[in-house]
């Protein structure tokens, strides 16, 4: 059975020329960054306005643009 990743992974997948396993390991990242330090904004209650999905997007896009984080999943193994 085919993996089905996120279209934010396939896009940097595809334009980082990596395995899309490799970016959805930097889109899990993401995915646990949101809940363990949440730092984004809070709407009424105290209610997290930023899904954990949209947060991990957020990650991989700024993988895509060159950030200075999940630079490991360069590196040849």
């Amino acid at each position: 059975m085919a993996r089905r990743y996120p279209t934010c992974v396939k896009k940097a997948a595809k334009r980082l020329r990596l395995k899309p396993a490799k970016v959805q390991r930097s889109y899990n990242r993401g995915i646990g960054a949101h809940k363990t330090n949440y730092t984004g904004p809070r709407g009424p209650g105290g209610r997290k306005l930023i899904s954990k999905e949209g947060w991990a997007c957020g990650r991989v896009k700024k993988l895509r643009r060159g950030g200075d984080y999940d630079q490991d999943l360069f590196r040849k193994k």
